[in-house]
Parts: structure tokens; C-alpha cells; sequence
């Protein structure tokens, strides 16, 4: 009998540990996502910064050859979006996070005028949204709720 009681105490001892562990582990999985779009910002708001320096280092063109692609900028040295869409928020994207993807997730693409500029809003998942805009002060990347 009581060879049975310390099994059984076992047993729960065990999946309680594996209760524990699954519940880390989700919290773990939380915290890298969260942390991987962070990252994603920061390598946007660093690419964006380059195309500022470039821009300056070349005297201020309106145009500049970055990763291959020909961007329009504005008299501040920030992309520009046109109205034919030959610059969309998609390319935007690439330029400024070339994987598109963070982690598995693929965006779904949204964009809105602003009266000096523009908004494109990349929403990943329910609860991670990149908004990058260009507005009458200056470009700004942001995650969003």
C-alpha cells in the first residue's frame, strides 16, 4: 500500500513538472515573439536612418538607388509613397525589412493618406502591427496595439 502511495505521488509530482515546464515554455514563446518584433523596429528605424545619411552624404537628391531599389524622397531625406503606386507600402516594406516576414507571420498591408504624407500599417497578427508614417514632422516606425 503504501508502495502505491508513493507512486501515485510520483505521478503527480510529474505532471504537475510538466504542467510547470508547458506553461514556461509558452511564456518563453511570448517573450521571443514580442522581442522579435522589436528587433524588426529597430532594423526599420536603422535602415530608414541610412537612407536619411545617404541622402545628406549625396547632397539631398530627390531620388536615391538604396538596396537596389529607386526611391523618391522628400525635402526632409524621408521615402516618399506616389499616387500610381509605383511606390506601394509593400515596397516600402522591402526596403526597410527586406525578409517581410517576422517570425511566420506575413502582413497584411494597409494604406492611408495623411494630410503631409502617408500611413501604411502592417498588421501581422492580432496583437503585433508595425505602422510606418510620414507625416508633417518627420518619419516615424512604431509598434502598434
Amino acid at each position: 500500500m503504501i508502495h502505491k502511495a508513493k507512486l501515485v505521488m510520483l505521478m503527480v509530482l510529474v505532471i504537475a513538472f510538466v504542467f510547470v515546464f508547458l506553461y514556461q515554455a509558452k511564456n518563453v514563446e511570448e517573450k521571443a515573439k514580442t522581442t522579435a518584433f522589436h528587433l524588426a523596429v529597430s532594423q526599420m528605424n536603422a535602415r530608414a536612418v541610412r537612407i536619411k545619411q545617404l541622402w545628406i552624404l549625396k547632397k539631398k537628391p530627390a531620388m536615391l538607388e538604396f538596396s537596389a531599389h529607386a526611391i523618391d524622397l522628400n525635402r526632409q531625406g524621408w521615402p516618399l509613397l506616389d499616387s500610381s503606386n509605383r511606390v506601394s507600402c509593400r515596397d516600402l516594406l522591402i526596403i526597410l525589412h527586406p525578409k517581410i516576414k517576422i517570425l511566420k507571420f506575413s502582413p497584411t498591408i494597409k494604406r492611408q493618406q495623411v494630410k503631409y504624407g502617408y500611413r501604411c500599417l502592417y498588421i501581422y497578427d492580432d496583437i503585433n502591427k508595425i505602422q510606418v508614417s510620414l507625416e508633417q514632422h518627420g518619419l516615424s516606425i512604431v509598434l502598434t496595439d
